[in-house]
């Protein structure tokens, strides 16, 4: 199967454009937020953008899982899904630094191979472009933590990593995971767009709110009550905007569903609102092992969903005798 993406290359430019202003201008946006709010680490504009931005390759996948029923889209579709997510809780130091990259390199592993396998091209190179960014981004951060895997690093590629910004690789290589996706699923933005312009913006507006509520939570700056309660009311908000939009909004054949459209919501506040408002060791163990299985068993039923033959999905006919006569003129 050849890549055929109808996404507007103007589209794909006003993307880049809105992404290249914040990126550019996000140190200037913090400054001036500083004169009556101090935004540090996870809580600056960069690090929000990287939220918003995977929350979206999120968003993407589930809406291609929700509509596309051929099994290598379903195949692409839940690809991008868990490594999107994995990237979106290893953004929020929700995987242990020991997990991230094996986890991450065979997400990536696989994502790249279906592509391949599916002649998406430039969803591929693109995808191989994340992988390099990403992983320049990791090999930084242990050299800046002092990690002993730092230390297998010649010496001639520490000093360069040394000069490299993670958080900025970070937002660049997860806009190029971004237009992948878009890429990927062209076909279907193009079309799916027109039927969701009611609800479009008050998606990404819920996107939005996501990633803010989620950035302000973060456990490891021990947010004081106010600020845990303020952005908890922000990924609520979030929440429940997506969900009006969704349900209230999109047209029945439109909308974003994981199987059920009750299983997307449901999968929204899991990961999105309930698991960054109780999360709080990053190595705690029981949180591996209270959401990695289920995650793999999740995305596993998901894709078997779509995998078994068709006519096993399909009610029986109805008997002759029981169906009803044909009327005249029928």
């Amino acid at each position: 199967m050849r890549e055929r993406s109808h996404i507007k290359p103007m589209a794909l430019l006003v993307f880049w454009g809105l992404f290249l202003i914040l990126f550019l201008n996000g140190a200037s946006l913090d400054r001036i937020t500083a004169t009556f709010l101090t935004l540090r680490s996870e809580y600056t504009v960069t690090e929000q953008l990287s939220k918003f931005l995977l929350l979206l390759v999120i968003f993407v996948a589930v809406l291609a899982y929700s509509q596309l029923r051929r099994v290598p889209d379903t195949q692409s579709a839940l690809a991008f899904l868990a490594l999107g997510l994995i990237m979106y809780l290893a953004e929020s130091n929700m995987v242990a630094e020991e997990l991230t990259l094996p986890v991450g390199a065979a997400l990536f592993g696989l994502t790249l191979t279906l592509l391949v396998r599916q002649r998406a091209w430039v969803s591929a190179a693109l995808v191989v472009a994340v992988c390099l960014v990403t992983l320049a981004s990791v090999l930084q951060d242990f050299v800046d933590d002092g990690s002993p895997l730092a230390m297998l690093l010649p010496g001639a590629l520490r000093s360069p990593l040394m000069m490299f910004h993670e958080e900025y690789a970070d937002t660049l290589g997860q806009a190029l995971l971004c237009t992948a996706a878009l890429v990927r699923f062209g076909d279907l933005l193009a079309g799916w767009v027109l039927r969701a312009r009611a609800a479009l913006f008050l998606l990404l507006g819920c996107v939005g709110l996501l990633a803010i509520g989620d950035s302000f939570l973060h456990y490891q700056y021990s947010p004081s009550i106010r600020l845990q309660i303020v952005a908890l009311t922000l990924a609520l908000a979030g929440f429940a905007g997506g969900v009006i939009a969704n349900h209230y909004l999109l047209p029945r054949p439109a909308r974003l569903t994981l199987h059920r459209e009750r299983h997307f919501y449901a999968f929204l506040y899991l990961f999105f609102v309930g698991l960054p408002a109780t999360y709080r060791e990053a190595d705690m163990p029981p949180f591996v092992l209270l959401w990695g299985p289920a995650v793999v068993y999740w995305l596993w039923h998901l894709y078997a969903q779509r995998a078994r033959p068709r006519e096993s999905r399909e009610p029986a006919a109805m008997p002759a005798a029981q169906q009803a006569p044909a009327g005249p003129g029928r």
